[in-house]
């Protein structure tokens, strides 16, 4: 959760309006993929009107099924 909000605090103090990011932690750390979603989601959505777009990169399908909740 930590890492979100330090991308975004980052991005918004350099006035950054468009930002991809992986999914964090799912990979090698193992943390469930649904849980870094939910941290992933929660952050963004409390810094949304400070964005034009904000992309959720996912590397393995399984990743991009939990992110478009299609699994």
């Amino acid at each position: 959760r930590n890492c979100y909000k330090n991308i975004f605090k980052v991005a918004i103090e350099n006035n950054i309006k468009t930002i991809a990011i992986p999914c964090l932690g799912t990979g090698i750390y193992q943390c469930p993929i649904d849980i870094g979603r939910n941290f992933a989601f929660e952050e963004a959505y409390k810094v949304k009107e400070k964005f034009e777009k904000i992309f959720f990169v996912c590397y393995r399908k399984e990743e991009y099924e939990i992110y478009t909740n299609k699994k």
